[in-house]
């Protein structure tokens, strides 16, 4: 009889193994492994980064339910999978150090790991259109020193960059979040702050950087590390209404404003023969629903700090319903074609495609160039 209880107890246990691994003591599975498969072309979001080391990323915050997968090191262009996505939207990704990932793994949801991040990043999600928008995190992050960043508004998210404007992300601070912390490694940075939002009125995602007197984009420069004299430096923080008030704002981009007042329905915009598309993936501009379309400038080089260009030429613009586009003509009543157009960074250029395809009389011009009023950009 005890021969036959010790068998069924060591069933029992063998029955129980599986699961009293995969569990945490708040009963959740915990050692599920991270996808780490690239998802291209179903992909929700393209990380790149230059870690040796893979990383874990996280959607809105660390838990076991929250996994977006594993990016292996030296990364370019890792796909997420766009199931993992719900909506089209703006989402905060979390970063966690994947040796970090496995000494924690069976408690993730526990608060004291709740704040292991390295790093976060802004990325957006197009539920109807493409993602191709690659997001680099900088290879200095996750060092021993801590960067904290005060974001007051709440509209505006912060992406922290290095080597300029276009440079690539040190970390994010969101809207309404009004501390963030991110680790960076000892060293020399320069770092150049750029808002970026959703404007869900017209569809699009803006990003506004601050200027300096000259025009040049603002930055501010620290070093993390031990110091000659003895002293230290392993925490710091910014608090960017402090630093950015009362600056000038410029957006590294031209804003084209398709008007359509032709009695025909949707016109759609097309440049050297691409079709331009909405961040939600609308392509035609209906009457009296005029779409906004954002043409961003090139990036220069100045030493070792980039920026934005401030203009450049498009080609081959076209406006109309589909497989009745008609050229850019020079004015309402001039139909010579344009055979480009310089826009300038800053300028909204506002272009009217009025007549009826099917009587062919349809035309396009540019009705009106203004100012961006950059002052609603300011930190609210």
């Amino acid at each position: 009889m005890k021969n036959k209880r010790t068998i069924f107890f060591a069933a029992l246990m063998l029955i129980l193994l599986p699961f009293s691994c995969n569990m945490d003591e708040t009963g959740t599975v915990s050692n599920k492994e991270p996808d780490s498969k690239s998802y291209f072309p179903n992909h929700g979001a393209l990380i790149s980064t230059d870690f040796d080391e893979s990383i874990v990323a996280f959607l809105g915050e660390i838990s076991d339910t929250t996994i977006l997968g594993r990016i292996p090191a030296h990364a370019r262009e890792h796909g997420i999978s766009k199931e993992l996505f719900q909506t089209t939207g703006a989402y905060r990704l979390l970063f966690m150090r994947y040796s970090d990932f496995q000494a924690n793994r069976k408690n993730l949801n526990a608060s004291t790991v709740r704040n292991a991040f390295f790093t976060s990043l802004f990325v957006f999600y197009n539920n109807n259109g493409d993602n191709d928008l690659v997001y680099h995190l900088a290879k200095e992050v996750g060092g021993p020193n801590r960067l904290r960043m005060i974001n007051t508004s709440t509209s505006l998210n912060i992406e922290l960059r290095i080597g300029g404007i276009a440079g690539r992300t040190l970390g994010y601070a969101q809207a309404k979040y009004l501390e963030t912390t991110i680790r960076v490694d000892d060293g020399n940075f320069n770092l150049f702050p750029v808002f970026v939002r959703y404007n869900s009125t017209r569809d699009m995602l803006e990003r506004i950087y601050p200027t300096a007197s000259d025009g040049s984009p603002w930055f501010t420069s620290i070093s993390f590390g031990d110091f000659s004299n003895g002293q230290s430096l392993r925490d710091y923080t910014i608090n960017f209404r402090d630093v950015l008030m009362g600056l000038n704002m410029s957006s590294g981009t031209a804003w084209i404003i398709v008007d359509n007042q032709t009695v025909s329905g949707g016109v759609r915009f097309m440049e050297s023969g691409v079709v331009h598309y909405t961040l939600t993936g609308l392509e035609n501009a209906m009457p009296s629903i005029p779409l906004t379309h954002q043409i961003r400038m090139p990036t220069v080089i100045n030493g070792n700090i980039n920026s934005y260009a401030d203009s450049r030429i498009i080609y081959n613009l076209r406006f109309g319903p589909t497989g009745h586009e008609v050229m850019l003509q020079q004015s309402e009543f001039d139909f010579t074609p344009l055979q480009s157009l310089n826009v300038e960074r800053d300028k909204v250029y506002t272009i009217v495609v009025a007549g009826d395809h099917n009587q062919g009389t349809l035309k396009a011009w540019v009705s009106n160039v203004t100012d961006m009023n950059l002052n609603e950009f300011y930190m609210d």
